[in-house]
């Protein structure tokens, strides 16, 4: 009796992790290829704007990894240039030295999950 429960406790582990396994789709994982770095230098106090685009239809923009000195540091619909989504970063008030932040473009053809991501980090080199 006790080879059976153990045999049933097996079985239903390995169904349940290739059931879990099987759930998650290779197209949403980032792979190198689908980084795009981009090295800023600022002054003290600048303010950097990065234009992502057009609004998508579906999926979107997110902050994937926030930056850690900043005044602002966020994601805008621009309505004053045809609706233009951007990033917009501002360091700490006086700050000098390295930040970095990652932003995930989601790209879906309508149902669950993204089909297709892309990882864009910028890093900043802040200096007086």
């Amino acid at each position: 009796m006790k080879k059976i429960k153990m045999t049933l406790r097996i079985f239903l582990f390995v169904s349940i992790f290739l059931g879990l396994n099987s759930c998650v789709s290779n197209k949403s994982m980032i792979t190198p290829d689908d980084v795009l770095e981009i090295e800023v230098n600022l002054n003290i106090n600048e303010t950097y704007t990065y234009d992502l685009g057009n609004i998508p239809s579906e999926g979107g923009y997110s902050i994937h990894k926030q930056a850690r000195n900043f005044a602002e540091s966020e994601i805008q619909i621009n309505s004053n240039a045809s609706f233009l989504v951007q990033y917009i970063y501002k360091p700490t008030n006086n700050f000098e030295g390295y930040d970095s932040v990652e932003l995930l473009n989601c790209i879906s053809a309508g149902g669950k999950g993204c089909i297709q991501t892309q990882l864009i980090k910028l890093n900043f080199h802040i200096q007086n």
